[in-house]
């Protein structure tokens, strides 16, 4: 039996990529990046391009225009292997954290796992057993 990959759920970013801020920067900051994008998340990433956070407005609401984005970084995002198998500890993470990023072979970011998309895979695998 084939066992569906990360890959085969996420969202790819590929029509659709994070937008980048990074832990130097401020609360304003990001939120001139969500104003310029019009993206409703934008991924926090280390000197290494990797991923540490994703940020929306609820994230930053009423923090401080010169409040540094490195605070806002307590619970570290969580990355998986778009090569991975979807199974409990993915699920268990995705409702810990509401986001996980895809990364490929190279450490980028290849797509973003949501509980939207978890949910559906649910709908899918238990519609297949019926």
């Amino acid at each position: 039996m084939y066992k569906r990959k990360i890959s085969d759920i996420m969202t790819p970013l590929i029509n659709n990529p994070l937008v980048e801020i990074t832990p130097e920067k401020t609360v304003s900051d990001a939120l001139d990046t969500i104003k310029e994008t019009g993206k409703n998340k934008i991924i926090v990433v280390d000197e290494n391009h990797r991923p540490r956070k994703t940020l929306n407005l609820i994230d930053i609401a009423g923090k401080k225009p010169n409040f540094p984005i490195r605070d806002l970084i307590l619970d570290p995002i969580i990355t998986v292997g778009a090569d991975s198998e979807v199974d409990d500890n993915v699920k268990e993470n995705l409702a810990k954290n509401k986001v996980i990023i895809a990364i490929g072979h190279d450490n980028a970011p290849v797509g973003i796992l949501t509980a939207a998309d978890l949910s559906r895979y649910w709908k899918y695998k238990t519609q297949d057993l019926s």
